[in-house]
């Protein structure tokens, strides 16, 4: 509650394994035509997870 009130760079709840470069790097090979498994063996991003992170860079979330 503290750190609420008093950081402003506070966030709650768990950090993001992977940055937003990491995953805009993947959504680039994505867009070049590889498959979700390729990535997922280049980079080591699940691949339920760059589903879910494509889609916040698909409507410029991040």
């Amino acid at each position: 509650l503290y750190a609420k009130q008093h950081d402003p760079s506070f966030r709650e709840g768990r950090p993001k394994t992977y940055s937003e470069e990491q995953i805009r790097f993947a959504y680039e090979l994505r867009k070049q035509g590889m498959t979700y498994k390729m990535i997922e063996r280049k980079t080591g991003i699940s691949k339920r997870t760059q589903q879910r992170r494509f889609k916040l860079v698909k409507n410029n979330i991040f």
